[in-house]
């Protein structure tokens, strides 16, 4: 008797090519993707908002050290956020070439 006349602890008939049936991974991985690439858009809504943020703070009556480190920590705060655009759209082009 041959493993192929054996019956699956999955369910059917093992194929030696895996083509008679449909793996439930793909479903997931497709589920998976689309979320990640609506979470990558927030991202980008989030950080152009950020992104604006310095510039609406330089228009602010206030001098001062305060308000020169407030105006840096804004200024570092949108760099940050375009390096989180970066990483996320890099994570989805991996998820979409896995497709």
């Amino acid at each position: 008797m041959s493993i192929f006349n054996q019956t699956s602890a999955f369910g059917g008939t093992p194929s030696a090519f895996g083509a008679d049936h449909a793996c439930s991974c793909r479903g997931t991985a497709a589920a998976s993707r689309d979320l990640l690439c609506t979470r990558v858009s927030q991202t980008q809504l989030v950080a152009d908002t950020t992104a604006s943020s310095p510039s609406r703070a330089a228009s602010m009556p206030w001098e001062g050290n305060a308000a020169s480190l407030f105006r840096q920590r804004l200024n570092d705060c949108a760099i940050d956020a375009r390096r989180v655009v970066d990483d996320a759209e890099s994570t989805l082009r991996i998820a979409q070439a896995g497709a």
